[in-house]
């Protein structure tokens, strides 16, 4: 997730921010001032027509939500107690010994509502298989009554009238007939707000600044002003440091296909993994977040910009349906969301994309589709093969040597020319061979014929 060395691309050149913020007035790449009352900002990078399905942009400003002082104490406290991970009945320990010194604390419900109310962001709560096997928040499943994997009703049933010796059956008493539910909380309004304030908007710019220099360092690169010019690039901290995602070929590729054209659009990455949250392991859930890319290095990974998506609870069948409505506003903020700027004060079309899968082995699995690391076909670069131990059941991988033109093709090093090939490379594992793999899983027939599939290829369906 980049390294601490941005810091130094960050705020090396002159009248640098290092806290990524920077203004007009400090020469900063990309950092614009909040334009006079009256004066209609100039035409930026961002300013792209919109489409067809986003629609015209807001004709009102966002409104400044003015709190009184119970409010902003609330507020205060609330973060306080969240910091400190406080329990509800401190909460309520609290609100009385406020009491006694008439001095009013809002419930903690009545806080969580006014969060809500000054955000706007309120979670989805989704139904769910009972066990967690499914989401039936899913298209394919959203018909259903009951779980296709363990066959447990979709709602809780009534119980059975109440029979009394000798006289007539009374009614039910009323039963709660809902859903077992998950909390989806999404994350396109988590990555909208910090534009409203003028200083974050100006620090998630960082990473067009930094495509901007490393352009910059590339071009005097290829075009020196004179014999001895490069010479004085290697002091170029922004491009003789590879420091960031900024500098490498993956990002420079997906600029050349289209992406990253605005000064705002962000990149991000997915990360998730599952958890034990408690020591006998009788309950467990997946947390996904999202993590800002277009940060400072030295920033994107902090707490307070961390976005917790989603939290799925124990260990599902199918996760793919958990993920859908992640994927839909993944597909929605591709398209482009309006969203309000502060530091130029207009609003814009706000895009990102998801370039990156952050996980453990295990997830990582999870997430492409295919068995484990201790399974047969499990390797998620390359197509080999282990073998089963006699002793001990584990699985073992026979040693290779880098392929002939690997490390010329991938990095553009040459090859060893006293290297021999000892045994031949696997196929290493790419995505026109990933859908055609996971085609022949899908089309396999139940039974022996898919066990058969999933061993060949290593996926699952």
């Amino acid at each position: 997730g980049g390294g601490g060395g941005g810091a130094a691309g960050e705020g090396g050149g002159a009248g640098g921010d290092p806290a990524g913020g920077g203004n007009a007035q400090g020469g900063l790449p990309g950092a614009q001032a909040a334009p006079p009352e009256g004066v209609p900002p100039p035409p930026g990078p961002d300013d792209l027509p919109p489409p067809d399905d986003i629609g015209p942009p807001p004709d009102y400003e966002p409104a400044i939500v003015d709190l009184n002082a119970a409010s902003l104490f609330a507020l205060d406290f609330y973060k306080n107690w969240r910091k400190n991970r406080l329990t509800e009945q401190a909460w309520r320990d609290f609100q009385a010994m406020f009491a006694n010194h008439h001095i009013e604390l809002p419930s903690l419900f009545k806080a969580k509502g006014l969060v809500t109310t000054i955000t706007g962001h309120v979670g989805q709560r989704i139904p769910r298989c009972p066990t967690g096997c499914i989401s039936y928040g899913c298209a394919r499943y959203e018909h259903l009554e009951q779980c296709p994997r363990c066959g447990v009703p979709r709602r809780r049933p009534a119980p059975p009238p109440p029979i009394i010796p000798g006289g007539p059956p009374l009614p039910p008493p009323p039963v709660d007939h809902g859903e077992s539910t998950w909390l989806y909380t999404g994350f396109i309004e988590a990555l909208q707000a910090p534009f409203s304030d003028p200083a974050n908007a100006r620090r998630l710019r960082y990473r067009h600044r930094m495509s901007t220099r490393v352009d910059a360092a590339r071009q005097r690169a290829r075009h020196p002003a004179h014999p001895n010019d490069n010479e004085h690039i290697g002091a170029d901290a922004e491009y003789d440091t590879l420091n960031d995602h900024t500098s490498g070929r993956t990002y420079e590729s997906l600029r050349t296909s289209g992406f990253f054209q605005g000064e705002r659009d962000g990149m991000l990455a997915f990360s998730w993994d599952g958890a034990e949250l408690v020591r006998d392991k009788i309950s467990g859930c997946w947390f996904v977040f999202v993590v800002n890319w277009s940060l400072p290095p030295e920033e994107r990974h902090l707490k307070r910009w961390l976005i917790c998506a989603a939290v799925i609870p124990g260990t599902p069948w199918d996760i793919e349906s958990f993920l859908e409505p992640f994927h839909l506003d993944r597909i929605r903020l591709e398209r482009g969301v309006w969203t309000w700027d502060a530091s130029t004060r207009r609003w814009f079309i706000y895009r990102a994309f998801f370039v990156a899968l952050m996980a453990d082995l295990p997830a990582r699995a999870k997430a492409a589709s295919t068995v484990g690391h201790t399974g047969a076909c499990g390797c998620m670069k390359c197509k080999v093969h282990g073998v089963t131990s006699e002793v001990g059941g584990g699985t073992y991988f026979p040693a290779f040597i880098t392929p002939a033109g690997y490390l010329r093709d991938q990095y553009g090093y040459d090859d060893d020319p006293n290297a021999e090939q000892d045994r031949p490379f696997p196929e290493l594992r790419t995505n026109n061979n990933y859908l055609a793999d996971l085609a022949d899983v899908l089309d396999a027939d139940a039974g022996l014929p898919y066990e058969q599939a999933r061993l060949r290829t290593g996926q699952y369906s």
